[in-house]
Parts: C-alpha cells; sequence; structure tokens
C-alpha cells in the first residue's frame, strides 16, 4: 500500500491507541495466572498479535473480543514450535519463559529480528547460535543458578523478561545493572506485574518475589509512544484533542511533554534521548521544523531497531534539504520551517518513519507519497483513518505486487 499525504492543519478529537507496551505485559502476566484474566481496551496490532500467538502455542488459552482479550492461563505445554516475525518485544519478553519450561530451544525468526539480535545481547545465554539460512535461534540458559545477571549489552526487554518470570522461580533472583536499574520500561514492568499480584523485592539492584500471579481485569492506557505524533503535530500548528491518555502514567514517552517544551525554546537545544529511543524519529521531524539549531543525543542504539533509524534519520533529512552533522551517538539538525516536498519515500518497513514523514508533510508545500505505508500495522493500525478523522488529508492506494502473479 502507498499513501498520499497533503499538508494540512489538523483540527479534531482522537483517541490515543492502546499502549503496546502494557498490553505486551498484561498478555504475558495473564498467561502466567491459573484462572481467566480480562483485559480491556487492549491494542490489537502485529505486534501484540505475535505476543498472543506464542502464548497460545505456549498453552494459553486466548479469545479476542470486540474490545477486550479474555485469557486463561498456561496450564500445560503443547510443545508447539514458537516463531517471531517482527516484535522483539515479544521475542525477549517470551523466550525466558521459554527456556525454563522447555530447556534448549530452537525458535523461527525472520530476517528484521535476525538482524536486531546483536552479539552483545546474545552474551547473556550459555549458548546462542544464529542460523541465518535456517532462518532461527538456537540458545540455552542455565537455571540452576542463585542470581541471573542482566548487564547493560542486554536489552530492556531482556530484562523485563527475567523479571516477569521471576513468580514462577523458586527462591531465585535477578540482578540488573546499573544502565537498567532505572529503566523506564523496566518500571513499567514491575507495575503491569503489581496489576496481577505480584511484589517485586528490591535490594540495591538485586529483585526478588515471594508472591504468585493472580487473575484480575485490567484497562489499558493510551499510548504515549504513539501520542507523540498528535502533540508533536500540535506543536507545529495542529489544534489535536487527543483522549486516552494518562497523565500520570508511567510509560518513559511520556517524558514527549517535557521535549515539546523544549522545542519550544528560540535558542539552540539539546534533547537526551538515550531512553526514549522510539521518539527519535517523531522528534527528529519536529526539529527539523523548528527555528534554530536541535541536537538529539544517546542515539547509538537507534542502529538496531525495525530499521537503521539513526542512518534512517539522517536520509529524511537530506530528502527534505535538511542540514545535520552527526558523530556515532548524536545528530545536530538545522531547523526550517517550510519544506518543498513533491517526494516519494519508502517507510523502510518502519512504523516510526510514517509517523516521522506525517509530520514532515504538514509543513511541505507540495504532498509526499509513502510507499509500503501498511508497516503502520506494527502498532498504529487505524492511524490513517484517525489522521482522515481530524482533518488529515490523505489518499490511501492498494499496490499490487506484479512479480507475484
Amino acid at each position: 500500500m502507498k499513501i498520499t499525504v497533503f499538508p494540512t492543519v489538523l483540527n479534531g478529537i482522537t483517541n490515543a491507541p492502546a499502549s503496546k507496551s502494557i498490553t505486551h505485559r498484561a498478555l504475558i502476566c495473564a498467561s502466567f495466572c491459573r484462572d481467566k484474566s480480562i483485559i480491556k481496551n487492549p491494542l490489537i496490532a502485529n505486534d501484540t498479535l505475535e505476543t498472543i500467538e506464542a502464548l497460545k502455542n505456549l498453552g494459553a488459552r486466548i479469545l479476542l473480543t470486540k474490545n477486550t482479550i479474555e485469557v486463561e492461563g498456561i496450564q500445560t505445554d503443547p510443545h508447539l514450535f514458537l516463531s517471531f516475525k517482527e516484535s522483539a518485544s515479544s521475542l525477549r519478553m517470551i523466550l525466558p519463559y521459554v527456556l525454563f519450561k522447555r530447556g534448549k530451544t530452537t525458535i523461527g525468526l525472520n530476517d528484521v529480528l535476525l538482524r536486531r539480535l546483536t552479539p552483545q545481547e546474545l552474551l547473556l545465554f550459555d549458548e546462542a547460535i544464529i542460523d541465518n539460512t535456517g532462518m532461527s535461534l538456537t540458545c540455552s540458559f542455565n537455571f540452576d543458578k542463585k542470581v541471573y545477571n542482566i548487564i547493560g549489552n542486554a536489552t530492556s526487554q531482556w530484562a523485563s523478561g527475567f523479571l516477569l518470570l521471576l513468580p514462577i522461580l523458586d527462591n531465585k533472583k535477578v540482578f540488573l545493572d546499573d544502565k537498567l536499574l532505572n529503566n523506564p520500561y523496566l518500571i513499567l514492568t514491575k507495575e503491569v506485574m503489581s496489576q496481577f499480584g505480584v511484589t517485586l523485592i528490591q535490594e540495591d539492584s538485586y529483585f526478588s518475589s515471594s508472591s504468585s500471579y493472580q487473575s484480575t481485569n485490567t484497562t489499558i492506557e493510551g499510548d504515549w509512544s504513539n501520542a507523540a505524533l498528535w502533540l508533536l503535530l500540535n506543536f507545529l500548528g495542529s489544534n489535536i484533542e487527543i483522549m486516552n491518555l494518562n497523565e500520570n502514567s508511567l510509560q518513559g514517552d511520556r517524558e514527549i511533554t517535557n521535549i515539546i517544551n523544549k522545542l519550544k525554546q528560540s535558542d539552540d537545544i539539546t534533547i537526551d534521548l538515550s531512553n526514549n529511543l522510539d521518539l527519535a524519529l517523531v522528534v527528529a521531524a519536529a526539529s527539523a521544523l523548528r527555528v534554530g539549531v536541535t541536537t538529539l543525543t544517546g542515539l547509538k542504539r537507534l542502529t538496531h531497531k525495525e530499521s537503521n533509524r539513526f542512518q534512517v534519520i539522517l536520509d529524511l533529512m537530506e530528502a527534505f534539504d535538511i542540514k545535520t552533522i552527526h558523530t556515532d551517538n548524536q545528530i545536530t539538525i538545522y531547523g526550517c520551517q517550510t519544506l518543498k516536498g513533491g517526494l516519494t519515500i519508502d517507510s523502510y518497513n518502519d512504523h516510526r518513519v510514517i509517523m516521522a514523514l506525517l509530520i514532515l508533510a504538514s509543513k511541505c508545500e507540495k504532498p509526499i507519497t509513502i510507499l509500503n505505508a501498511e508497516a503502520i500495522n506494527k502498532s498504529y493500525p487505524t492511524l490513517y483513518d484517525d489522521y482522515i478523522k481530524v482533518g488529515g488529508l490523505l489518499k490511501k492506494e492498494i499496490t499490487i505486487d506484479k512479480s507475484s502473479k
């Protein structure tokens, strides 16, 4: 699919989509309960559907209705083969449980996830073998240890996976190094676990739990990462009222409100995105449209996202004739208030790229066309309809792959 986006000022009311991060975690916690849990207002998107599929293959009974997910926890493992397509969150937060239950395991991965896994993060495991030909990962982990050390080379998603496992283990501890200890995504993991009756005990950098998962009914709040698109469009002159956002949310990307306050300053600014990498593309797009110079730092890990987002930012800025200077961890963007547009740009199969392009399109003199626009289904499948509802001028066109005929 391709979309053509025409420059316009938006005005209206929209609902922030449900939080992807919280939906993932709630699904996993519910699957670790004995009885039925009900998750209200979940995000149904490609990533969360991957989590659902994996948990069902592990033995959870999951039923999707109009605006809820009913989950009956895992009782027995049917030992079905597991594979993951593009959701790194699903892989990293579920695999520790799989290794605990099944021991040494081989799982299927597509090329996106094979590219995203780094040698450094796989040092977490006793054995980790990537087969690029067979599109698989074989790994093992020694659960006989009393303490599982999760160091900074591992992502917060791996750390979340082991924290989620603690209530199932017997008298074990997880050690998190300083790089992970106060990570906002781990704080979110602990909060969701608490909704399912689990208390994590923290002693310095060590975590343990003597409680067990309890089924519950929970409602998923709005997603600050995806709502950042609307908030940044407001910063650039639109007037969109965004519903379903929790102002007291523990989501780390609530930081977007502070980032926007910085963007409003008239002088040159520096924004550290090391804990908010999902915001990097949309913040870069907005930075290109403000008066002044914006330096974005903490970007090194962008190279292993859905696309090489560090390079994508540079590519987008070049395509729109926006001056940048960069090192391996930061990009400095020289803002301009209007753009020529008239471009056709690929989405890089990355949902965040599409959001960044919608921001850039808002200040173009001519429309832009985005190829492979179905990538938005990873996290925000209703975005285009929501965009039109608040006055956006957007034309969708289904493209046919002639090579498949």
